[in-house]
């Protein structure tokens, strides 16, 4: 399969990009790719694009390439990756957050973990207990949300 990877103007072509990621592609096409979408100032469009998940896993790559600054823009949806661990691409996001600096990652976190308790989604609440282990993350949570956090990470691990 060929791809036309030119930019027109400022506009990348993000469709022919993602199907450049997806997991069938060879990994020089998949390289390609990462690198293209890298360059996208539209972040928001590789956090789990919808009908794409065979690109989710390179698609984190292009997420987690980014630094605190750009992702603080988009934690919400980025927290919403880690609704479940075996999506592609979960761990790695997991991994990223875990190096994030702490007070910008706060807020997002601790509305996230308010969403996924009041849900009783315990799928969630175990993925994101695992930023329990980070002692910079915990140590900034309000008492009521890392309690929450804590009571996961015990339930879970």
């Amino acid at each position: 399969m060929e791809f036309n990877t030119e930019k027109i103007g400022d506009i990348v072509n993000r469709k022919e990009i993602i199907e450049m990621m997806n997991w069938n592609q060879n990994e020089t096409i998949q390289m390609n790719a990462i690198n293209l979408a890298k360059e996208d100032d539209n972040l928001e469009y590789w956090i789990q694009p919808d009908h794409y998940k065979y690109s989710w896993e390179n698609c984190a790559k292009v997420v987690i390439s980014k630094n605190d600054q750009v992702l603080s823009k988009h934690l919400i949806k980025i927290l919403e990756w880690l609704k479940d661990i075996n999506w592609p691409g979960a761990l790695s996001i997991l991994e990223r957050l875990k190096q994030f600096e702490s007070e910008l990652l706060k807020k997002d976190l601790e509305k996230t973990i308010l969403i996924a308790n009041k849900q009783h989604d315990i799928e969630w609440l175990s993925s994101l207990s695992e930023l329990w282990e980070v002692k910079k993350i915990r140590n900034v949570l309000e008492e009521s949300v890392k309690n929450i956090l804590k009571n996961a990470y015990n339930r879970f691990h």
